[in-house]
């Protein structure tokens, strides 16, 4: 049970990093994006823990309480790092991926994404500072679809830690989701 929870405090850690950290994207474009994703690793958006689990090895999932995705971790070995993976899924369909990284791979984490999605859509340069108050250059990139949106943060919460994060362009809110079937019970 500890084990579990101490997933569920690194996939909400990376998450809120990847939300926190990541450029805010905008809305889903109409341009081509000829490299845009449909999932991740052979896992297509939509697909249900049990379809996942016929394309990837991954250990058991678990879910944090109802208002949260069911979240698997996979570990993603790129030959020089790894990559710390957690698929997250609302109501049973893959919806986003998010990852972290050590940040002193972060050229490798780029050199991946940019092969696998192209030249990023934007980049943004600036500064972030410890709590020791060291300051450090980070750069940040993104790449917005139709239908998906990726973002690739060379720091994350941590200086020691990167972020990524492949989603739908609009991924449903599983708290949201609860607070409107509560309410239309309510009123039935």
């Amino acid at each position: 049970m500890t084990a579990m929870f101490g997933r569920a405090n690194k996939v909400s850690r990376l998450l809120i990093a990847a939300l926190i950290t990541l450029p805010i994207i905008g809305q889903p474009t109409q341009k081509a994006w000829p490299e845009e994703p449909d999932g991740f690793k052979g896992v297509k958006f939509g697909s249900s823990v049990a379809e996942a689990r016929s394309v990837l090895e991954f250990s058991q999932c678990f879910r944090a309480d109802e208002q949260k995705p069911t979240t698997c971790p996979l570990t993603v070995d790129t030959g020089e790092f790894e990559m710390n993976v957690f698929l997250l899924f609302v109501d049973d369909k893959l919806v986003t991926v998010v990852g972290g990284f050590p940040s002193k791979n972060y050229s490798g984490a780029r050199g991946i994404f940019v092969e696998k999605y192209g030249a990023p859509h934007e980049s943004l340069k600036d500064v972030v500072q410890n709590g020791m108050g060291a300051k450090f250059d980070r750069e940040q990139l993104t790449w917005v679809g139709k239908n998906s949106r990726v973002s690739l943060s060379q720091y994350g919460e941590k200086i020691s830690e990167g972020v990524f994060m492949v989603s739908l362009a609009n991924p449903p809110d599983p708290a949201k989701q609860i607070r409107d079937a509560q309410k239309k019970k309510a009123l039935n």
